[in-house]
């Protein structure tokens, strides 16, 4: 279908990080044109995320000290893996 798109995970693989446009996850746009609902979104996600990590644990995949980066914005030198753990199996 013409002008749908299309969630593609593999596009933030760690092996296409030196390809990819520095600004390519900047969802809320930058400068005084940024997106106007930005704050009450970024709240939205912590309270969402909070909700779901009351039940799981974060694994990291390769636990190294953090790089940072200073520009616009403060960003990670290196993208990090995270994956998702049941603190407690369901049921019990």
């Amino acid at each position: 279908m013409e002008g749908t798109c299309v969630f593609d995970p593999d596009c933030f693989a760690t092996d296409l990080a030196e390809a990819r446009p520095r600004l390519a996850a900047c969802p809320f746009g930058a400068g005084p044109r940024n997106c106007i609902g930005e704050f009450f979104a970024r709240v939205e996600m912590q309270i969402h995320l909070m909700v779901i990590a009351r039940d799981l644990r974060l694994r990291l995949e390769d636990p190294q000290p953090a790089e940072f980066v200073a520009g616009m914005n403060l960003v990670s030198r290196r993208d990090f893996i995270v994956f998702p753990e049941l603190k407690a199996p369901l049921g019990s």
